[in-house]
Parts: C-alpha cells; structure tokens; sequence
C-alpha cells in the first residue's frame, strides 16, 4: 500500500461513525434474514451491547458479530445427497457466515482491519461474547 492511500485510510478509520454504520447494517440484515431470525438477532445484539457496556470489549467488532452471526443460518450443506456430520456441517455454516458477512461490511465500508477480525470470530465460532449474548435469550 502507498503512504498516501495508508494515511487516507487511517483518516477514514479515526473517523468513522459506528452509530451511522450500525443503521445501516441493521437494515442490510433485515433484508437478509426472515423476521423471526433477524428478531433473534436484535435480541442478540442488546444482550451483546449489554455486555460490553458491563465488562468491556471492542464494541464496534462484537456489535457487528452479533448483527451478522445468522446469516449463514438457512445454507443446507449437503455432499453427495448426504448429510454431513454435525461438526463438519456447522463448520460450513460458519464459513459460509464469514464470507457473507464480510461481503455485507465491505459492501458498507466497515474498515478493512475490523472486517477481518469479525470475519475471523464468525468462521472460527469462537466469540465467547456471542455464545452468552445468544444464551441470554434462550
């Protein structure tokens, strides 16, 4: 990356304006989900925002998780007719997760360095902020 487009880019990310990006991904996920999973999903991000208000954290990253974590919900990953095994099947759906949300924070200009690590959380299942927010409520 050239100097100038690098200092361009950490302008844009000192400036960015989560509460404008969040409106807009809110409704970008409306559109994705049928309205019982994207019901689920605003209940998911409260008990998230909830959490990192109590114990900290890197808000604008696990808000976005917690927005984007059903979107690979509805793909039925099927080989050869078969049903795959539930690791494996649910490793699917994680990627698959991962590669949509990156396409919907891209789409929406979240900043490069934040895309990958929400990005990494989704495909990997491994945000404990997520598992509690999304166990809150059940």
């Amino acid at each position: 990356m050239l100097p100038q487009e690098l200092r361009v880019q950490q302008m844009l990310a000192k400036s960015f304006d989560f509460d404008a990006f969040e409106e807009r991904l809110k409704a970008r996920v409306s559109h994705e989900l049928p309205k019982t999973d994207f019901e689920h999903t605003i209940s998911v991000v409260k008990n998230m925002k909830r959490l990192v208000t109590m114990e900290g954290g890197k808000r604008d990253i696990l808000v976005a998780v917690a927005y984007l974590h059903e979107l690979g919900r509805g793909d039925n990953t099927v080989v050869l007719g078969a049903k795959l095994e539930e690791r494996t099947l649910m490793y699917a759906r994680c990627t698959s997760c991962a590669t949509k949300a990156r396409e919907v924070l891209c789409e929406l200009n979240f900043p490069q360095e934040k895309v990958v690590q929400v990005k990494q959380l989704l495909e990997t299942n491994s945000c404990i902020e997520l598992k509690r927010a999304h166990h809150a409520c059940q």
